[in-house]
């Protein structure tokens, strides 16, 4: 079996971690914030995943990671407001994300630098 990439691994403990979040809210906080909220750490996980297994498309499935981090965030500013998450929660939510973000957006600048290195694909110069 093969390890999972670090940032692999912090998105899925980062989806797991709202999950578990979610779960102990009021029925209409879960329904109205946690639902999307869970979605979006898991539509994150995924396009990480996907990335990691999918070198052809990379670039396009990390600006997916990174759209879904964004609705991640601003999702969990809402769930701030409204006081659902601890206070302590959403400090290891907040700094859980960030660090996400940073290997992202390091994962994605590689990506491109690597893209703007190798040109234009083959198919692209013939079409």
């Amino acid at each position: 079996m093969s390890r999972a990439a670090p940032i692999v691994l912090a998105a899925r403990a980062l989806a797991v971690d709202w999950v578990r979040q979610v779960r102990d809210w009021p029925v209409g906080a879960q329904r109205l914030v946690g639902e999307p909220l869970v979605a979006a750490a898991l539509d994150l996980l995924v396009h990480v995943e996907r990335a990691a297994w999918a070198p052809a498309r990379r670039g396009e499935v990390l600006a997916e990671a990174d759209a879904a981090l964004v609705r991640l965030r601003a999702l969990g500013a809402v769930a701030a407001e409204l006081a659902l998450p601890t206070a302590a929660a959403r400090l290891d939510l907040a700094a859980a994300a960030d660090a996400l973000g940073r290997m992202l957006g390091g994962w994605l600048q590689a990506v491109r630098r690597n893209a703007k290195k190798q040109g234009p694909s083959p198919r692209a110069r013939t079409a």
